[in-house]
């Protein structure tokens, strides 16, 4: 096994891809147990960086991923052993940032955004290869949404409210869905409402930065004598089954 530390952006910086196996189960993250968690170490590190402080790197978790066989011009590849739930909010978020970028008038960190959420280039599959993350096959379609939409707006009309006859509530979103709309929001207040005596360019620089340079996680990549059942069964032995 190889370990490496890596930011946010270190994940996603070259032409990519990480696949989900389809035995892996649909995205299960939820508000009150990981997003706000999530949330609140990203935003911890940001306010270190507006304060011009420059603490200790913030562990976000480890992943084991396993080299895929690749032919012809297939996007290089790597199989998500263990870690997809937390690398699927990982894209989500960027998607979210990306699009309060886009929201605030600042482009070009939009545009840094959006390089680290699709592939470009030459591909054997385009339609599959160009996303950095690829999930199980019942989760695609909203995943795609999420990346694809490009604006809250656009991503509410994918997926409205829908309200049953005689129900008090709408029916939730899916999952994914979900995730992003909170992350927007949460971006929203703290980039446009939250501390107006800096400038949204100045929060969204320093966010950046947070995120480039503050926020690490470490993925474990096995090599050819690696078991990866055995490694994953060690891993999440006292995990939640």
């Amino acid at each position: 096994m190889q370990p490496h530390k890596r930011s946010l952006f270190d994940l996603f910086d070259s032409k990519k891809r990480y696949v989900v196996p389809l035995f892996q189960r649909q995205y299960v993250w939820t508000k009150e147990a990981q997003w706000e968690p999530l949330w609140e170490d990203i935003q911890r590190k940001y306010f270190e960086k507006l304060r011009q402080g420059d603490g200790p790197p913030h562990f976000l978790g480890a992943m084991v991923i396993e080299q895929k066989k690749i032919f012809g011009n297939e996007v290089p590849a790597h199989l998500v052993v263990d870690g997809q739930q937390r690398l699927t909010t990982f894209q989500i978020f960027l998607s979210a940032f990306r699009d309060v970028c886009q929201d605030l008038g600042e482009h070009e960190f939009a545009e840094e955004c959006q390089t680290h959420l699709l592939n470009r280039g030459v591909m054997s599959d385009p339609d599959e290869e160009r996303y950095k993350v690829w999930p199980t096959n019942l989760d695609r379609p909203q995943f795609k949404d999420v990346i694809d939409s490009k604006s809250r707006v656009e991503l509410e009309k994918r997926h409205p409210l829908i309200r049953e006859k005689y129900a008090r509530r709408p029916k939730l979103r899916p999952l994914m869905i979900e995730c992003y709309l909170f992350f927007h929001a949460t971006l929203t207040d703290l980039l446009k409402n939250e501390n107006t005596e800096f400038t949204p360019h100045i929060k969204v620089q320093k966010l950046f930065e947070a995120l480039r340079a503050s926020l690490q996680v470490v993925t474990i990549e096995l090599e050819g004598n690696d078991d990866p059942q055995v490694i994953f069964e060690t891993l999440n032995a006292r995990g939640e089954p």
